[in-house]
């Protein structure tokens, strides 16, 4: 009689292990094949520590899926800094407003003049520091250092003498011009001078100008010819 009790109390206990075994069963295996969540929400779960180094570039990253909103207002700063500083450094259509700033120059110059007065004829060479200012709307503003030397013949009845260098003390001027740049990128520099032009070219983001000077003076027997590089140190 208890044998037969025993074996029944084995078989009802089977009975009852069977069922949360199957559904257990059954979990794991709907676990074990669940779908990945695409709808999941969880702001700030992952950091910047959670990454490895490289670890998410372009190919990650579906294309307009990060929006300016979606950036930290420092880094939205710093990217439109960079990105005023490469349209800056690329220059756009050509206009008064690419020659503004402060630039430095340095010009490379002769010339000869001619006196019938005086029976003779000079030639000079020399080099002009200078710096200019422009608005950007037509007009700046300069001043310039010349150090010039020069040698003279001089004819005095049949005996031409060729005098040895002689150096001049540095010329300073200062004043103020308008200019006009043309949508080639070229320029002028009226001087206002009888036979004097000024005219160069800018390189499209204004940083760099080159311009030549022609003084064709037939008035008081000048003719000089310089050639003047400028870089922009100060936007």
């Amino acid at each position: 009689m208890k044998r037969r009790k025993l074996f029944l109390w084995r078989k009802n206990l089977s009975r009852k292990l069977v069922g949360p075994l199957m559904v257990a069963t059954t979990l794991v295996a709907s676990v074990s094949q669940a779908a990945p969540a695409t709808d999941v929400v969880c702001n700030g779960c992952v950091g910047n520590t959670d990454l490895a180094a490289n670890s998410v570039d372009g190919t990650k990253i579906k294309d307009g899926s990060v929006a300016a909103a979606d950036l930290a207002p420092a880094l939205l700063s710093r990217i439109t800094a960079l990105e005023t500083k490469v349209a800056a450094l690329r220059g756009g259509a050509y206009s008064n407003a690419t020659l503004k700033g402060t630039y430095k120059c340095v010009e490379l110059y002769t010339g000869t003049s001619w006196s019938a007065q005086k029976d003779n004829m000079g030639v000079s060479y020399g080099t002009t520091v200078n710096s200019f200012i422009a608005n950007g709307l037509g007009t700046a503003s300069f001043t310039a250092v010349h150090d010039e030397a020069e040698q003279n013949v001089y004819h005095s009845g049949s005996t031409n003498t060729l005098t040895t260098s002689v150096k001049h003390a540095p010329e300073s001027e200062s004043g103020s011009i308008t200019y006009t740049v043309s949508s080639n990128g070229s320029f002028t520099f009226p001087t206002g001078a009888t036979g004097e032009t000024v005219s160069g070219w800018l390189s499209p983001n204004g940083d760099s100008v080159i311009f030549n000077y022609v003084d064709n003076n037939s008035a008081d027997s000048d003719y000089f010819r310089g050639l003047t590089t400028c870089v922009r140190t100060v936007r």
